[in-house]
Order: C-alpha cells, then sequence, then structure tokens
C-alpha cells in the first residue's frame, strides 16, 4: 500500500505539519496528540536515505571525468 517512498514521506510530513499545527493551537487531546509525531516517524521511508552501495564497475571519479574529457575532444 505505502510502497512509493515520495507518499510515505508525503504522509510523514502530513503527519508532522497537523501534530504542529494542533500543538500550537493548543488542541492537546491528553496525551494523544503525540501520536502524530510517532506516526510520522514510522511512515517517513527510512531506507530510501541510505547511500546506494558502490558499483563495482566504476572505479573512481577521475575515471569517468577522464571519460568525459575524452569524449569532448579535449585532452
Amino acid at each position: 500500500m505505502l510502497q512509493s517512498p515520495t507518499l510515505r514521506a508525503a504522509l510523514a510530513f502530513g503527519s508532522l505539519s497537523a501534530w504542529l499545527v494542533l500543538l500550537f493551537s493548543g488542541v492537546t487531546l491528553g496525551r494523544a496528540i503525540y501520536l502524530l509525531p510517532v506516526a510520522a516517524l514510522a511512515l517517513f521511508p527510512w531506507r530510501w536515505l541510505r547511500k546506494p552501495e558502490a558499483d563495482p564497475s566504476i572505479d573512481s571519479e577521475s575515471d569517468a571525468l577522464e571519460d568525459l574529457l575524452d569524449d569532448d575532444g579535449v585532452s
């Protein structure tokens, strides 16, 4: 259902925004208002933020830059 990282992030930020609006407008709902930031933390796509693993086919960034320069005819 919530497989899209963009949808999950939007729902997380919506929950956090709703919590801030309710908190600053004085609505406490007892302690239940703190369930909204907990839901935001649970919904946020944390795996999406991880750095991708290094591709073994690319040795270094300098090689990629040299390839770009060679394609332009510049040595």
